[in-house]
């Protein structure tokens, strides 16, 4: 039965009309009309009705958390029947007490995780165009990726649908790929590793090199690898530990089958071996395209593996072909993805470019820049320029440890430019990084509560009890985060120290914990890295979430 009460986390004062969040160090049961105080070994955060959502699809940037304060806003951005729309009916909890969180001002916000993906450039909604809006979009523009600029004409007058849109940019916008080095006299020689492994999903465990290296960027063969007719699923793109080219824990770009194999087995690895002859102009580099006689599409310079750029120099490439002859190296192909969502109130249709998955930059640092006008307005209708509101989720391989990206997050602003606070946080895909996750909540994470055990699922954003405080961590009444230590002797310390930095209730609370705790961040930082690496590094990829 629904009832007219405040919800827990909030209450409801005599003559107000919406219930109001909890201040930092109190709590409320429903029903509440004023906050009690936190006691000792508990704490509120005072963004108790924020939280996190940390995914791993490209419809959310990793530099930007998409903020939302009601269940209709995030089903029209990520679809009525999506797993996000599913989190926001639990976290917002409309109508069980007569209100919903939204009321009381409660955000959930969502982002990607920032661990090895391709930079994106998320357009905004053009859901409201006509076909015959679409059809009208004609201009030149530019964009420029890793220092190197696409420009094109653009005109979609043939286009059939969103869909068709989405292929024409992408063709016209690779057909003027810019031209980075010219050569003569070329060979490439395939190369095969063979070694024994085993798979689930995306995840290779090579327990074993019988011959050759094993190289970031070649292709996966063996009992049960399937293959995609749309990209290379098989692709190797990261090590994540033991000796470089040798045993140890792959990612790959997709799922290397349907299933896995989960005792050792026979398997090989393949790619090629380029060395260049005569560079004729230009210089080759990585992340290029090579094109010439008998080289497949979509071949990507990998990695230089000895020598610079010039004649002599030995470059590894993903296909494994065996040719001599003359090559033209170019700027890898951009891809352009549709993305149709039906909304609750509105779809939501935008464009999203980024490099082609088989090039490497998963591993390799690169940046993508908003789309801009070279003459008329095209940049801007697609969707695409800053000025019309695009994210640009850039810069693309990067590899910080938990600790570092969670902390960001902290410094970032929401798509409308305001500061993000959260007071929990979750990840949306079970045993994902939950070790770093786990350990930053006792470090870095100070204030923010780690919901372990939630992942498709969620609880409402407000609570009827405080949280009580994570190991190895205390705190006195009325807490807004708890510290690190366990005794009521180091708060006092801390107390002192804070009182002795000039820090006091009229001064800056969070600049001089900072200052304190430096030196101890600093070594647990390192801990939490060192846990990372040796500890549970399990990165579950597919090839539309890179």
């Amino acid at each position: 039965m629904t009832t007219t009460s405040p919800p827990p986390g909030t209450y409801l004062p005599s003559g107000a009309t919406a219930p109001v969040a909890d201040p930092g160090g109190y709590y409320s049961a429903a029903g509440a009309t004023a906050p009690t105080l936190d006691p000792a070994g508990t704490y509120s955060s005072p963004y108790a009705l924020n939280r996190l959502i940390i995914g791993w699809e490209e419809d959310v940037p990793d530099n930007v958390c998409l903020a939302f304060n009601s269940v209709t806003a995030v089903q029209n951005y990520f679809g009525v029947v999506s797993t996000e729309a599913t989190l926001a009916n639990q976290f917002f909890d409309p109508n069980v007490y007569g209100t919903s969180y939204s009321d009381a001002g409660a955000t959930l916000y969502f982002t990607r995780e920032g661990l090895g993906q391709r930079p994106h450039l998320l357009g905004v909604n053009l859901s409201a165009l006509t076909l015959a809006q679409l059809q009208a979009i004609n201009g030149s523009v530019a964009i420029t990726f890793n220092g190197w600029n696409y420009s094109a004409n653009i005109d979609l007058s043939n286009a059939t649908n969103f869909s068709d849109a989405a292929q024409i940019l992408q063709t016209q916008l690779n057909a003027q790929a810019p031209v980075l080095a010219q050569t003569t006299g070329d060979t490439i020689q395939s190369q095969t590793v063979n070694f024994t492994g085993d798979f689930k999903n995306a995840q290779l465990t090579v327990t074993s090199v019988q011959s050759g290296t094993m190289e970031v960027g070649g292709l996966v063969d063996g009992n049960g690898v399937q293959h995609s007719p749309y990209f290379n699923n098989n692709q190797i793109i990261y090590q994540h530990s033991g000796p470089t080219g040798g045993a140890g824990t792959y990612s790959t770009f997709g799922h290397l089958g349907s299933g896995s194999v989960s005792t050792p087995e026979a398997m090989t690895e393949t790619y090629g071996l380029l060395t260049l002859g005569t560079v004729t102009s230009g210089s080759v580099a990585i992340g290029s395209e090579v094109t010439g006689p008998g080289i497949p599409n979509d071949t990507a310079v990998i990695a230089n593996l000895s020598g610079t750029t010039g004649a002599g120099s030995q470059w590894l490439i993903n296909n494994a072909v065996d040719m001599s002859g003359h090559l033209t190296f170019t700027g890898p192909p951009l891809d352009v993805a549709p993305h149709q969502i039906t909304g609750a109130t509105q779809n939501n249709d935008y464009f999203d470019i980024s490099p082609n998955g088989a090039f490497g930059f998963d591993k390799n640092p690169s940046t993508l820049g908003y789309m801009t006008n070279v003459s008329g307005t095209a940049a801007d209708q697609l969707g695409l320029s800053q000025a019309s509101g695009a994210i640009d989720s850039s810069p693309g391989g990067q590899h910080p440890t938990i600790a570092q990206f969670m902390n960001n997050t902290l410094h970032e602003k929401d798509q409308f430019g305001n500061p993000v606070h959260y007071g929990s946080y979750q990840g949306e895909t079970p045993n994902r990084f939950t070790n770093g996750l786990t350990l930053w909540e006792t470090r870095g994470g100070l204030g923010e509560q780690f919901l372990s055990t939630y992942h498709k699922t969620t609880i409402p954003a407000g609570q009827s009890t405080p949280v009580t405080d994570p190991p190895g961590t205390h705190s006195g009444p009325g807490a807004t985060a708890p510290l690190l230590g366990t005794s009521a002797a180091s708060s006092g310390g801390a107390i002192t120290a804070l009182t002795n930095r000039g820090i006091n209730s009229g001064g800056n609370i969070e600049a001089g914990l900072n200052s304190l705790l430096a030196p101890v961040l600093a070594t647990e930082t390192q801990l939490i890295e060192s846990q990372e690496t040796h500890g549970q590094w399990v990165v579950e990829t597919s090839w539309h979430n890179r």
